[in-house]
């Protein structure tokens, strides 16, 4: 299941436990080489912030949602980031 391998994943990636609320967005991105399917979850820490190490990752922090036009994200992420962006609080209510 995608959402187990996603729990693994965030484990793994940020030394943190979490639980999975629901799915928010799905969609497929072609890019030149390859085509891709996105899924965006929204997450429940269930552990203390204090803890979050990134292991497997090079940088990590937590951002406000007015801040996400200041960086780059890959394009497969762009109609997420508008949308999340938009409609902060309709969709992780």
């Amino acid at each position: 299941r995608p959402e187990q391998a996603l729990k693994r994943e965030i484990k793994e990636e940020l030394n943190v436990e979490v639980e999975i609320l629901r799915l928010l967005w799905q969609q497929d991105f072609e890019y030149p080489q390859k085509k891709i399917q996105i899924s965006f979850y929204h997450c429940r820490l269930l552990s203390d912030e204090g803890q979050i190490k990134p292991l497997e990752v090079a940088d990590f922090r937590w951002i406000f949602v007015a801040e996400f036009p200041q960086f780059n994200f890959p394009p497969a992420d762009a109609a997420f980031i508008k949308k999340l962006t938009k409609n902060f609080k309709s969709l992780v209510e």
